[in-house]
């Protein structure tokens, strides 16, 4: 996508969901909706793009799995890189409940 476009998308963001750049990895989900609701199957695309950004960010090779969205390739990040998607440390997980 081209600069104008990028910005297209910004500010479709800001006036009509009311949230900015920044905030897409605080509402990641509503995000892939958005993208979803305006480009279709062309999101997928658009995903696989920013996931492969995303893996050359943090060092990591992006592999292609058919079957894995947008979403699906974020969770296998963060359970790779143990941060959330903003760069924040998670928190570490409980272990499961033994009765």
């Amino acid at each position: 996508m081209g600069t104008r476009s990028r910005d297209q998308i910004y500010d479709h963001l800001a006036t009509k969901y009311r949230y900015g750049r920044e905030e897409i990895p605080l509402k990641i989900f509503d995000f892939w909706e958005f993208l979803g609701s305006i480009f279709s199957s062309g999101s997928k695309t658009i995903g696989r793009t920013i996931i492969r950004r995303l893996c050359d960010r943090l060092g990591y090779e992006f592999v292609h799995v058919p079957e894995f969205q947008f979403l699906d390739y974020l969770d296998a990040l963060r359970t790779r890189s143990g941060k959330d998607v903003d760069g924040r440390e998670r928190a570490p997980q409980a272990a499961p409940f033994k009765p």
